[in-house]
């Protein structure tokens, strides 16, 4: 007989191999493989895990798809209609200015006009976060071959962008008067002596949209597909998911023929269908999104709880507290922010879509599923999931009852608000949403009924924007605690300038760091939420569950309604009597604590208990060494939001006189550039109180502060303390879902694939290295890239043929 061919497989791998060999890919910024086993050594049959740890920085998909691999975009001078320029701008022109940049004295060729303009762009910093405009006027009756003409570089804005502005840069402190440039803005309507002298006709005639013989370019993204789009997304008109991902495929078809690059999304599809040609082995992926619904339950109270239940009006330190500041303005030119656009939006829209479709009617059998979404922080918000597949199961969480009610609230829109009552079973408390029960909100509307609302009109224009998007989504946010705590996160780290109040739930219901730290831990480590909520003092100190209210109290009895703005409060209370839970637990528990419990009680798997309690003893251990010293402990990679955030509410002088770029540098410097003048401020010597220092500074100052609102320093040390714990609530989920995963596979190798933020690939790598002794095999890519540097990644032959990944070689 002729001898087996042993080399057949082999050779067709290295041919497999061959085709990839020039093919990179783009997405994370690093990948970093682990390989280990959570099998008992002792176990006859080994499992062996290969962990894929991709880190990103929540890229833009559209910057992702860029050529080259480069995510920052090229700019120059393109080619313009007047009116397709004042994005995001919204103008009129009552309240246009524009301001004047430079003429050359001489008439130039329109090419020399662009690079005297770039030229002009490049060498100041007129380019940051405003419009600019190159106006090029052929001369008229121009011989020779090449045409010249006069070159206008022009800055828009609105008059209230130019106000927001000066506020910022008149701090104290200012070594630098800008005295008198706010002269140099022109409202093009205004005929004055000096607004003709500093404005030629020419341009004023082209700005309010004359008959000028004249070409208009903006200086912007060069990508001309990324431009467009996000000169959509900056007016705020709304993409679908399904246009943006559209676009996104597209992008990556051209970037994989014309220039060789896969995204991740199209590499994990190829690892996903190698694996799953080999019999003894799963490949996972665990994503940095949303927990879905259809792992959820809604827990509502029985009727025998309704007394118990009936939130009061919020405390009079909340309404008293300030109003909102204006946002950064960076925030208004940043199109990344409408919360579909990132990469990593995409990658979980097409995972989750396929998920659906081919395992629909699986999808409650952790064992079939290969995707798991594991981020708790947004559980429930109505903004959280990107995709419509998701938006509709929401809707399956409630009762037929419930569902009746929310499918027609025009008819009734004159009842405005639902009292909390029994079903007609009388066996739970119908559900319902905080804005049509918020006592609050009842106190705005009688207010408006008898007159005596002030600023009303902020009032007006949010309902209408309320009802056309309730028209066509009717959509809201599910009650969590994990919602809740999680919302302060974002809060403290991108939206400072909201005024939402933690600290007197944290002194009135939680009362002590002890018990904080016990109520979290029962919270997430195996506890139910009945016995979690028993920790807190929540009887009688109703009205410091509130975190806002929108009732503002402006003294001597009178009151003015508080806008929301661009940032929807999705949770304004401590949800104690509805909220959400894992789907199927005996007593309402937490997503995440009923992960622990699955690990722990695991029987076939004789670590499980082990391996549950390693996770656990690993984080809050990181929790309490954060409490010891929040500024020295944080991370020097990934950090430093925390002591920015306390530069912003204690030391507000210095925070609005550094740069802030780079929060990490905050963490790194002892002294830092003044902004405005040639003195350093010496940030080294300011320390931000340990755990046990900072909640009693919060009880402290609380107690003199309930008559005149919120202390700035007591808030943030608030919101600091619930972050060192909540920051750590995804990290320990993906440590619990990979436990989980290695638990129910039945094969003998099985592949994790991690897409996470940077900050929490960081941190789980290290726990399985150190933690469980997981071996590291290899680390592509960085943590930080240069602006103009491209993101490619070369890939061994293992993250082709995922087999490989299990060589002893």
């Amino acid at each position: 007989m002729p001898r087996k061919n042993n080399n057949k497989n082999k050779n067709k791998k290295n041919r497999e191999t061959d085709k990839f060999k020039d093919v990179t890919i783009v997405g994370p910024d690093y990948i970093q493989i682990l390989h280990g086993s959570l099998t008992d050594p002792q176990q006859q049959q080994q499992q062996e895990i290969a962990l894929i740890l991709c880190g990103e920085s929540h890229e833009d998909a559209i910057d992702v798809t860029r050529r080259g691999g480069k995510f920052s975009g090229k700019e120059g001078w393109i080619d313009q209609s007047r009116d397709s320029i004042f994005a995001p701008t919204k103008y009129a022109n009552s309240n246009l200015r524009c301001r004047l940049l430079g003429a050359p004295k001489k008439g130039l060729p329109l090419q020399k006009a662009k690079e005297w303009a770039k030229n002009r762009v490049e060498e100041s910093d007129d380019g940051y976060f405003v419009t600019l405009v190159l106006l090029w006027v052929p001369d008229e009756g121009g011989g020779g071959r090449v045409s010249k003409g006069k070159s206008y570089i022009l800055e828009l804005a609105t008059q209230e962008e130019i106000g927001a502005d000066q506020e910022k840069g008149s701090g104290e402190g200012d070594d630098e008067s800008t005295e008198g440039e706010d002269e140099l803005w022109i409202n093009p309507n205004e005929e004055t002596e000096e607004s003709v002298s500093l404005l030629p006709s020419q341009v004023r005639d082209w700005v309010l949209g004359g008959h000028v013989a004249m070409q208009s370019f903006e200086w912007g993204d060069l990508d001309a597909q990324a431009f467009a789009l996000n000169q959509r997304r900056l007016t705020d008109e709304e993409i679908s998911t399904e246009e943006l991902d559209t676009i996104i495929r597209q992008r990556q078809q051209k970037l994989k023929d014309a220039d060789k690059i896969w995204t991740w999304d199209d590499w994990f599809a190829h690892l996903q269908s190698q694996g799953n040609e080999n019999d003894d082995m799963d490949v996972h992926l665990i994503l940095e999104a949303s927990v879905p619904p259809w792992e959820l339950d809604l827990h509502r109270p029985s009727p025998e709880e309704k007394d118990n239940i009936q939130m009061g009006p919020a405390a009079d330190c909340i309404r008293k507290v300030d109003p909102d500041e204006d946002p950064d303005e960076e925030d208004d030119w940043d199109p990344s922010s409408d919360g579909i656009g990132s990469f990593l939006d995409h990658v979980y829209r097409r995972f989750m879509v396929e998920q659906l479709s081919t395992q629909a009617n699986n999808m409650d059998r952790p064992e079939t599923k290969w995707l798991h979404c594991v981020d708790v922080r947004d559980l429930g918000c109505e903004a959280a999931s990107s995709t419509d597949s998701v938006h509709k199961k929401w809707k399956d969480l409630l009762h037929e009852e419930e569902r009746a009610y929310l499918a027609t609230p025009d008819q009734n829109k004159e009842k405005s608000f639902l009292e909390l009552e029994p079903s007609s079973t009388k066996d739970y408390i119908k559900f319902v949403p905080e804005p049509r029960m918020n006592p609050e909100t009842k106190f705005v509307e009688n207010l408006r009924k008898k007159g005596k609302l002030q600023n009303l009109a902020a009032l007006v224009e949010e309902e209408h924007d309320e009802d056309e998007k309730e028209k066509e989504h009717q959509e809201f946010s599910y009650p969590s605690i994990e919602g809740f705590l999680g919302q302060n996160s974002d809060f403290l780290y991108y939206s400072k300038h909201v005024k939402v109040c933690y600290s007197p739930f944290m002194v009135k219901c939680v009362q002590s760091l002890e018990n904080w730290d016990n109520f979290f831990t029962t919270l997430f480590f195996g506890g139910s939420i009945p016995e979690a909520l028993s920790l807190l003092k929540l009887e009688g100190n109703t009205e410091y569950m509130y975190v806002r209210s929108q009732v503002q109290d402006l003294g001597n009895g009178e009151y003015g309604y508080r806008p929301d703005g661009e940032e929807y409060i999705s949770y304004p209370f401590f949800p104690s009597f509805f909220y959400l839970c894992a789907k199927g637990t005996s007593s309402p528990t937490t997503w995440i604590s009923n992960l622990f419990n699955r690990v722990y009680d695991d029987a076939s798997s004789p670590n499980s208990q082990i391996h549950a309690l390693a996770i656990q003893n690993w984080w809050m251990g990181k929790i309490h060494r954060n409490l010891k010293d929040p500024k020295g402990s944080d991370d020097p990679d990934c950090g430093g939001e925390w002591f920015e955030a306390y530069l912003h509410a204690v030391h507000r002088e210095i925070y609005n006189d550094i740069d802030r770029s780079d929060a990490t540098a905050l963490l790194k410097k002892n002294k830092m550039q003044s902004l405005s003048g040639n003195r350093k401020h010496d940030i080294g010597k300011i320390q931000i109180p340990n755990g046990k220092q900072g909640f009693e500074e919060m009880v402290e100052s609380f107690s003199s502060k309930t008559k005149t609102g919120i202390d700035p320093r007591a808030e943030v040390l608030s919101k600091i303390l619930i972050d060192i714990y909540t920051s750590c609530l995804l990290d320990i989920a993906v440590a619990l879902k990979v436990a989980e995963i290695a638990q129910t596979s039945k094969q003998k190798k099985v592949v994790i694939v991690l897409y996470l933020g940077s900050a929490h690939t960081k941190e789980v790598s290290k726990f399985f290295v150190e933690g469980l002794f997981f071996k590291r095999k290899a680390f592509l890519g960085k943590m930080e890239y240069k602006e103009d540097e491209h993101h490619k990644l070369e890939l061994p032959s293992s993250l082709w043929n995922p087999s490989e990944l299990f060589s002893n070689k």
